[in-house]
């Protein structure tokens, strides 16, 4: 009974607090942060329903690559050529276990704009630098591609360096520097 006495009367204290205004005002405000949250999170899933069904919607009426777009006119060779044209700056050292194929995906993008590839390595006793060379002349006429020779660094990483050298040798206004390949 004892124990019971103790536990009524640690509940009744509780009680008192969690009735008092402060009390109160947060506990509204947590209502509130939770409809709010609650609200955001069926509005995300209305949008994406409606995304989804206009994707299929656009499938059925022939169009394969509406999770790419929605009018696949926009697909067409005549509004691809108008993209900018792009240079892909890629540091490379050494050559790993997946580097051939990442180096290939890289390669063969479907970006439908003018597009040059530039494989910066420090020096051609780079294992890498044969490796891209015969990549290179696998897509021969189909790619614009090129290997830059960047010579050792002295004043920064050599990575750094080298994504320096492909971004001044690079011919177009616009220039990506292509994921770590160190």
């Amino acid at each position: 009974m004892v124990a019971l006495d103790a536990i009524d009367s640690y509940l009744f204290s509780l009680s008192r607090a969690f009735c008092s205004p402060l009390a109160i005002f947060v506990q509204i405000q947590g209502c509130a942060i939770c409809l709010f949250l609650a609200l955001g999170w069926a509005l995300a899933a209305y949008v994406r329903n409606r995304e989804i069904n206009r994707m299929k919607d656009s499938m059925r009426r022939g169009n394969s690559f509406a999770f790419l777009c929605h009018d696949i006119n926009e697909l067409e060779h005549s509004r691809q050529v108008q993209l900018p044209r792009v240079s892909v700056v890629m540091p490379l050292k050494g050559f790993g276990e997946h580097n051939l194929h990442n180096w290939r995906s890289q390669i063969t993008s479907l970006y439908g704009g003018p597009l040059e590839f530039l494989f910066v390595v420090e020096s051609i006793e780079d294992p890498a630098y044969r490796a891209v060379s015969l990549l290179i002349s696998d897509f021969k006429g189909e790619v614009e591609a090129k290997i830059i020779i960047a010579g050792l660094s002295t004043t920064c990483s050599q990575k750094i360096h080298n994504q320096l050298v492909g971004n001044l040798q690079g011919a177009f206004s616009i220039q990506l520097i292509g994921p770590q390949l160190f």
